[in-house]
């Protein structure tokens, strides 16, 4: 995949709100059909994964802003 970094945070941080918006009516469903557990634990594994994309965007961000921080360096140099 190949996607500048602020636009794969945005894809993470739209997906993160449509996310939160189902989540009441989500946990309703699962109180309804009595899998309460089953569903937080899903919920829970899916804020771990949600923190993993995060971060993996923050360290893309991060060697950007290096690699274009070195690319002046270079030209200031020559």
């Amino acid at each position: 995949m190949d996607m500048p970094c602020d636009e794969f945070c945005q894809v993470v941080f739209n997906a993160i709100d449509a996310s939160a918006e189902h989540f009441d009516r989500t946990m309703g469903r699962a109180e309804e059909h009595g899998i309460v557990d089953l569903f937080q634990e899903l919920v829970r594994h899916y804020n771990l994964i949600v923190a993993l994309v995060l971060r993996l965007g923050r360290i893309c961000i991060h060697a950007t802003n290096i690699l274009g921080n070195n690319v002046i360096q270079f030209a200031n140099a020559a």
